[in-house]
């Protein structure tokens, strides 16, 4: 099994041996133990900000931060999902096995999708993503719209 230590900076996962290597020294550190479990694994990546690719049995998850940063860069220079993955792919290796690249770029889109959607989510303040959503709840209001009672002045139809 995998084992991280909650008092570790980083909280990286070691295996056993690797893990009593470490806190040789470090007696009152607590290492939890991961288990190999349908209902627990995605939820543990999660607790150290990886974004599992799927909820059952996850193979492959992505950084909070991988995420954060791609949201980012698109906000800011209109970058598709598909051109900052190309860009990670040319800045992290040469690799030649094409069919392995398209298939994490389609687990990175899913889970971009499910990130983003749940992140508007927390954004409007709905503890349930599931529940039924009403016109408009999940949209922000926008500041420069004309909205009467908000920035347009009374009796602004009759002002010439």
């Amino acid at each position: 099994g995998f084992f991280r230590c909650t008092q570790c900076f980083g909280r990286p996962l070691l295996c056993a041996p690797c893990l009593l290597d470490a806190h040789r020294h470090s007696p009152f550190h607590w290492p939890e133990q991961w288990v190999d479990k349908t209902y627990e694994l995605w939820e543990q990546l999660l607790e150290v900000d990886i974004w599992p690719a799927t909820h059952k049995r996850p193979q492959t998850g992505f950084t909070m931060e991988l995420l954060r940063h791609q949201r980012c860069f698109n906000l800011r220079s209109k970058t598709s999902l598909k051109e900052y993955y190309d860009a990670l792919i040319d800045l992290t290796s040469g690799t030649e096995d094409k069919g392995l690249v398209s298939s994490v770029y389609d687990q990175l889109r899913v889970s971009h999708r499910e990130h983003r959607v749940l992140g508007m989510h927390m954004r409007a303040g709905r503890p349930d993503a599931t529940a039924p959503i009403c016109n408009g709840e999940l949209c922000v209001a926008c500041p420069t719209c004309p909205q009467p009672g908000v920035n347009l002045p009374n009796n602004w139809e009759r002002d010439p």
